[in-house]
C-alpha cells in the first residue's frame, strides 16, 4: 500500500507540471465596426464561456443597375445592440506552455461556437430594420494577449442567422483589438 500511495503521490505533480488552464479575463475590444465588453469564465483546463456585449455597425455600398429603366445607388448603415454567449475549447494551451510559449490571460488557439442576438437598429440610414436577429457562429480563433495586456483576436468561421422568420448564412472573419483587465 505504501508503494501505491508513493508513485500516487509522485504521478498526481508530474501530471499537472505543464498543464496550462484557462484565466478568468474581462476585456474591451475594438472590431472593425463596433465596441464590444467581454466577460470569460473557465469550465475547465480549456474550456472557457465568454459572455459578450456592445454596439456592432455595418456599412454597404450598392449600385443597382437594370437596364436602362433603373438605376440607383448608395450607402447603407445601421448601428444594432449585440449581446451573446460563446463557448470555447482552447486545444493547444498545454502544448504552448511545455514549448516555452505564453498562455497568459489565455493566449492560443481555439474552437467555438457563438449566439448572439441583435437588436433592432439604434441608428440606420434610409430603412428602419426593426426586427430582432439571432444568429449560431462556429468558428475558429486564434487569440494573442501581450504583457502589457493588450490582445488581438482572428475569427474565421461561418454565420447561421434567423431574421423575421427566414434563414441564411454568411462567411465570417472577425478581428479584434483590446484590453484585458
Amino acid at each position: 500500500m505504501k508503494i501505491i500511495t508513493s508513485l500516487f503521490l509522485i504521478f498526481i505533480p508530474v501530471c499537472l507540471w505543464g498543464q496550462a488552464v484557462t484565466e478568468k479575463n474581462q476585456s474591451v475590444s475594438i472590431e472593425m465596426l463596433g465596441i464590444e465588453y467581454s466577460n470569460e469564465l473557465p469550465l475547465s483546463d480549456k474550456h472557457t464561456v465568454r459572455l459578450h456585449g456592445g454596439l456592432v455597425g455595418g456599412y454597404l455600398f450598392y449600385e443597382i443597375n437594370i437596364g436602362d429603366w433603373y438605376n440607383n445607388n448608395g450607402v447603407l448603415y445601421s448601428l444594432n445592440g449585440k449581446f451573446g454567449a460563446d463557448f470555447r475549447y482552447y486545444y493547444n494551451l498545454s502544448k504552448r506552455e511545455m514549448k516555452g510559449k505564453s498562455t497568459f490571460r489565455n493566449t492560443g488557439n481555439f474552437w467555438a461556437a457563438d449566439v448572439s442576438y441583435y437588436t433592432p437598429s439604434i441608428m440606420s440610414s434610409k430603412h428602419t430594420a426593426t426586427s430582432h436577429i439571432v444568429a449560431l457562429s462556429p468558428y475558429w480563433g486564434i487569440r494573442r494577449v501581450y504583457k502589457s495586456n493588450l490582445f488581438f483576436e482572428l475569427n474565421l468561421g461561418i454565420t447561421i442567422l434567423t431574421h423575421e422568420g427566414m434563414f441564411g448564412g454568411t462567411p465570417l472573419t472577425g478581428l479584434k483589438f483590446g484590453y484585458v483587465f
